[in-house]
């Protein structure tokens, strides 16, 4: 008989405990949830969230970019992305063409 793999969360009760949180609703917005904590603690979990990620992503520019116009009145020239697993840290840049504190100012 094969034993049921375990779905035991204390790994992200753990986790919640290492934050200054309240424990009162909204709970803390992560870059990384606490299933990808666990994921990537060696190298190989690591990969495949960043893979994960990076497709994600590549998906949702499209999307990103209609938004960013729509929400700018600016063209989107470029999007990069770029994330950080063991800093736990998001970035987006999006590349315009107009300068939008200038026109912000005006």
């Amino acid at each position: 008989m094969v034993s049921q793999p375990s779905f035991d969360k204390q790994f992200v009760r753990d986790y919640f405990e290492t934050l200054d949180w309240d424990k009162t609703p909204p709970a803390p917005e992560l870059v990384l949830p606490p299933a990808e904590r666990h994921l990537a603690k060696n190298q190989e979990g690591e990969r495949l969230i960043r893979e994960l990620k990076e497709k994600l992503i590549e998906k949702a520019k499209p999307l990103l970019k209609v938004l960013i116009e729509k929400l700018t009145e600016a063209e989107v020239v470029d999007i990069h992305s770029s994330f950080d697993v063991e800093k736990d840290e998001r970035i987006e840049i999006f590349t315009l063409n107009k300068d939008l504190e200038k026109v912000c100012q005006a």
